[in-house]
C-alpha cells in the first residue's frame, strides 16, 4: 500500500524554500467511487501528467479504497486521507476544513494547489489563506445542469460568482466550459487525455450486422431510457442491431429489463454490466452513442470512442459539437431525435466501409487533440505559466492574499450574494491555451 496520511495537519510548518527546491504541486480529489467513472479517472489522470522533473507532487482524497489507493500510488506515493465535503449555499464553506488544508499545504510546502472540481471551495480558500496560488479544475457546464445548481443551492451566476471569487486560475476541459468560466489571463484550455496507444483497436463488423453501446454510470442523466427506446425501435425495423447497455445495474436497467418483457420484437438489448476497464467496454462494439439528457463539458467515452476507430453518434450540443465532426468522424443530431439516431444506424449497418473511413478519422482527430502526450505539455505549461504570473503578482502586492481570503470568507457568509459575472457575458469570449493565447475551437 501506499504512504496514506490521515492528516498532516500537525506536522510542523515550514515555508522555506530550499534554493534548488522543485514546485510541490498538490491535486485536491473531490471524489471516491467503488467504480471508475470521470471523477476518478479525471484525477489519475492529471497526477499522470505532471512532470516529476520540474514538479514535485502529492495528492489529496477525501476518503479511499483500496484499489484507488493503488491507482493514484503508481502516480504519487505521497497521499492525505480526510473527510471533507461539496459546498452549497447551506454551507458556504467548512472552517475546519479550510484550516486542515491550510496546515496541510504549510507543513508540505505546496506551492501551487489543483482541486480537480468546481464542488470543492475549501481547498481554495486555505490556499488563498496561505498564499499560495489555487487552480480550479471545471469539468462542468453548471449553467445547463439543473441538478447540478439544485445540489449547489444557487443559480449558475451565483455558482459562477462563488467559483471565481475563491479560485485564482481555471483549467476548463474544453472551449465550451472555457467560454463559461473565462477569465483574462487566468484561465486556460485544456482537452482532457486520452491513451491514444491503447486504445488502438480494430473495429470489425459484418455487413448488416452492427454493435451498437452506451457506455456510462447507467443513471437518468446518462440516457439510458433513450437507448432503450432506440432499441426497441430499431426491433421493429432492423433486428439484426445490437445494443449494449455497458454500466452498473441501476434502477434504470431493471426497469429496461422489465419493459423488455413486453416488447413485440426481438431481444436485441443487452446489458453486460459494469467494464471496469473502458477499453474492454469499447472492445464489445463497433458504434458509441453519446445520449445524455444534459450537454456534457467533454465526453470522456466519445474521446476514447474515436481513439478506438468508433463512429459516435451524439446530441449536437455542449462539447460534442467540438469532438465530432458530423459526417466524418460520427454524428450529431437533435437531443431526443432517435428516429435520426437510428436512420444514421441503418446506414453504417449497410457501410462497412463508411465505419471504417469514420473510424480512422475520429482516431487521427483523437491523436491531434486529445493524446496524453498534448495534456501533459499543456498541463506543465500551464502549472509554469501560473507559477511565473503568482511570483509577479506577489512582487506587485504584497500581502495581497490574506486580505483577499478575509473578503471571499466574508462574503461566502451571506446567503444571498448576487452574481457579479454573468452566464451570458462569458460566450463570445475566446478560447485559451496552455500559453494564454487566443485559439481556434478544437
Amino acid at each position: 500500500m501506499p504512504d496514506v496520511h490521515a492528516d498532516s495537519a500537525d506536522e510542523s510548518p515550514d515555508a522555506d524554500s530550499a534554493p534548488g527546491r522543485k514546485p510541490h504541486v498538490m491535486v485536491v480529489g473531490h471524489y471516491v467511487g467503488d467504480n471508475l467513472f470521470g471523477a476518478e479517472r479525471s484525477l489519475l489522470d492529471v497526477l499522470a501528467a505532471v512532470d516529476r522533473q520540474r514538479f514535485e507532487l502529492s495528492c489529496v482524497l477525501p476518503s479511499s479504497n483500496e484499489a484507488y489507493l493503488r491507482a493514484v500510488a503508481e502516480r504519487t506515493r505521497d497521499i492525505t486521507v480526510f473527510s471533507y465535503q461539496w459546498w452549497s449555499k447551506e454551507r458556504p464553506f467548512d472552517p475546519e476544513a479550510v484550516s486542515r488544508f491550510a496546515s496541510l499545504f504549510r507543513s508540505k510546502r505546496v506551492d501551487l494547489v489543483h482541486v480537480n472540481t468546481i464542488t470543492l471551495v475549501d481547498p481554495l480558500l486555505a490556499a488563498r489563506r496561505c498564499g499560495v496560488p489555487a487552480i480550479v479544475h471545471a469539468r462542468e457546464l453548471v449553467d445547463q445542469d439543473r441538478e447540478l445548481m439544485r445540489r449547489f443551492g444557487g443559480d449558475a451566476g451565483t455558482i459562477l460568482d462563488r467559483i471565481h471569487a475563491a479560485a485564482d486560475f481555471v483549467i476548463a476541459n474544453s472551449d465550451a466550459t472555457h467560454r463559461l468560466f473565462y477569465r483574462r489571463e487566468e484561465s486556460f484550455r485544456l482537452y482532457n487525455g486520452v491513451d491514444i496507444a491503447r486504445f488502438d483497436l480494430p473495429n470489425e463488423l459484418e455487413p448488416g450486422r452492427l454493435k451498437i453501446g452506451l457506455i456510462s454510470s447507467n443513471g437518468v442523466k446518462k440516457g439510458i431510457d433513450s437507448f432503450g427506446q432506440l432499441a426497441h425501435l430499431a426491433s421493429l425495423r432492423r433486428p439484426e442491431l445490437e445494443f449494449y447497455a455497458i454500466g452498473p445495474r441501476t434502477e434504470q436497467i431493471e426497469r429496461l429489463e422489465q419493459q423488455m418483457r413486453a416488447w413485440t420484437g426481438p431481444a436485441n438489448l443487452r446489458f453486460p454490466g459494469y467494464v471496469a476497464d473502458p477499453l474492454e467496454a469499447i472492445r464489445l462494439v463497433n458504434v458509441v452513442l453519446s445520449l445524455t439528457r444534459v450537454p456534457e463539458s467533454f465526453g470522456r467515452t466519445i474521446a476514447e470512442a474515436m481513439a478506438a476507430r468508433r463512429p459516435v453518434i451524439a446530441y449536437g450540443w455542449g462539447a460534442a459539437r467540438e469532438l465530432i465532426q458530423h459526417g466524418q468522424n460520427g454524428f450529431l443530431i437533435p437531443p431526443l431525435d432517435l428516429p435520426g439516431a437510428l436512420a444514421h444506424l441503418e446506414r453504417l449497418a449497410d457501410n462497412p466501409k463508411l465505419v471504417a473511413e469514420m473510424g480512422r478519422n475520429g482516431r487521427e482527430r483523437a491523436q491531434q487533440l486529445f493524446s496524453n502526450e498534448i495534456f501533459a505539455t499543456g498541463l506543465n505549461a500551464i502549472y509554469q505559466r501560473i507559477m511565473e504570473i503568482w511570483k509577479t503578482r506577489r512582487g506587485d502586492q504584497p500581502g495581497s492574499s490574506q486580505r483577499r481570503f478575509q473578503r471571499v470568507a466574508a462574503a461566502h457568509h451571506v446567503e444571498d450574494v448576487q452574481a457579479v459575472i454573468s452566464v451570458g457575458g462569458h460566450r463570445d469570449k475566446p478560447a485559451v491555451g496552455a500559453g494564454g493565447h487566443a485559439m481556434g475551437k478544437g
